[in-house]
């Protein structure tokens, strides 16, 4: 099969047995399964093995915020029966990479990643490790290439990585020097912070590049992260270590607590002031602030290759306007001042806007959230659910936190009960509590709802450049209408 650019097709998977098989389309923005019949082949330089159609993948698309707001794209294709994964990346500006990682049994487990420009062998990295891990993709020392995480061993208290940057200059992966383990680690500007556990605080480094070396210039001892998670809850480091197997779902007193909690959460969707004709002038003004602004946040900016949604994001009566590719930056116009000022931005390309003050995040169906935004641009309420089977052992298990609201008219009140019953994430500073699969659909179909309504209403108010800016549609904005509106 040709991959036909003039449709959008970023990039083809394949996954087949005899003459059966599937494709997995990534779009922009979006992802295609079609099924259909005769051998297939991935449009790759790479050979593809065909994969037995009934092994459980999983496919993602991951965005990595560099330096110089360069956004890289991160396309994967794990088979976790086959222990194999598959990547394509863009590791500087313009040069795209693939990669293949394959997992060999033993004790321990082998891995080898090579990494390939077109046909050619650029670097194969091996490591060992107790469990079976993928690699993390991140910008650790944000000089605007995408690096690599991964995991070598795991003690009770935490997963110990090795880290590897990239060099443009040779096109390969160099690995980290550092004197200590790298635990959890929080990137900053002029370094990184690493969380190691410590009994039930952390030990907090605060390390600094020289090279790819990692010089360690603080260490402190930090108490526990929360008083609320040791009177009761079971406290773990992040999802990824919640003990699945062994998990309860929740008693009937919680989950009628629960329920409650869902039936009180706001999950309406309404786009206010989408109708530009009343606003043309201030919207038309706004808009050349907003083009200017953006090609500050990225120098390749082409306005003709956006989507813009119009409405009052911040219910002041007045229109924002959102810039939609992968992500999204929200745009608030000061007609006194003549200038527009970034109101609130969104770097996952799997979170859009829900419509006046609400964002809801749908990661392909496993983890969601929905939240409501004040008119400064900051969450005052909300709620995150999730579906396990890749850190549970294929064992499905259903996850929902009790929804929040900072609001003085709203609060829910926390039982002795409820927190026997929870699972506390320090990673996401949450309570999760495990639900049935029945009750899990039930507590969150007010959500699928509120998702599947702010999709069809957002297209109303989903624009081209040159539809705002009153100009004849150029070829670019006519395709963008054609796939997104």
């Amino acid at each position: 099969m040709e991959n036909n650019n003039e449709y959008g097709i970023g990039q083809i998977f394949e996954a087949a047995q005899g003459n059966e098989a599937y494709y997995l389309l990534f779009l922009e923005n979006d992802s295609f399964l079609v099924h259909v019949e005769g051998k297939l082949r991935l449009e790759s330089e790479l050979v593809s093995q065909p994969w037995d159609q009934e092994v459980r993948n999983q496919y993602g698309r991951e965005m990595v915020e560099c330096a110089d707001g360069i956004i890289a794209q991160i396309i994967s294709d794990i088979s976790f029966v086959n222990r194999e994964a598959r990547y394509e990346f863009c590791l500087g500006e313009e040069e795209t990479y693939q990669a293949v990682l394959e997992i060999e049994d033993g004790e321990p487990m082998q891995y080898h990643f090579t990494l390939y420009r077109g046909n050619k062998e650029m670097q194969d990295i091996s490591w060992t490790s107790r469990f079976e891990s993928y690699p993390e993709f991140l910008n650790a020392n944000r000089d605007g290439y995408v690096d690599m995480m991964v995991a070598i061993d795991q003690v009770p208290a935490y997963e110990i990585y090795d880290l590897y940057i990239w060099n443009n200059q040779s096109g390969c992966f160099e690995q980290v020097v550092y004197d200590d383990v790298l635990a959890w680690i929080e990137i900053e500007e002029d370094g990184i912070r690493n969380w190691i556990r410590n009994g039930d605080g952390y030990i907090l480094q605060t390390l600094q590049w020289r090279g790819k070396e990692l010089i360690r210039v603080k260490e402190e001892e930090i108490a526990p992260i929360s008083e609320t998670a040791q009177s009761g809850a079971k406290s773990f480091d992040s999802t990824r270590d919640f003990p699945y197997e062994n998990m309860q779902v929740v008693s009937d007193e919680v989950y009628e607590v629960l329920k409650d909690a869902y039936g009180k959460m706001d999950f309406s969707v309404e786009f206010k002031g989408g109708n530009i004709e009343d606003n043309s002038e201030y919207i038309y003004a706004g808009l050349k602030r907003t083009e200017q602004e953006m090609k500050k946040i990225d120098e390749h900016f082409d306005p003709h290759e956006h989507i813009y949604y119009v409405f009052d994001m911040d219910g002041d009566s007045l229109p924002e306007i959102c810039v939609w590719k992968y992500m999204t930056y929200i745009f608030k116009y000061d007609a006194e001042e003549d200038a527009v000022h970034l109101w609130h931005e969104i770097k996952s390309p799997w979170e859009q806007v829900f419509g006046t003050n609400k964002l809801g995040w749908n990661w392909e169906g496993m983890r969601c959230s929905m939240c409501e935004l004040d008119q400064n641009g900051d969450t005052v309420s909300g709620v995150y659910f999730m579906e396990e089977a890749v850190w549970s052992n294929g064992k499905e298990t259903f996850l929902v936190t009790m929804p929040f609201d900072l609001s003085d008219d709203q609060k829910f009140v926390w039982t002795e009960k409820m927190k026997s019953e929870a699972y506390y994430s320090r990673e996401d500073d949450l309570f999760f509590f495990p639900v049935t699969k029945e009750q899990y659909q039930e507590l969150t179909k007010r959500f699928y709802e509120a998702e599947t309504l702010a999709d069809q209403e957002r297209k109303k108010v989903g624009y081209t450049y040159d539809e705002l800016s009153g100009k004849k549609m150029c070829e670019q904005c006519t395709k963008m209408k054609a796939l997104y509106l």
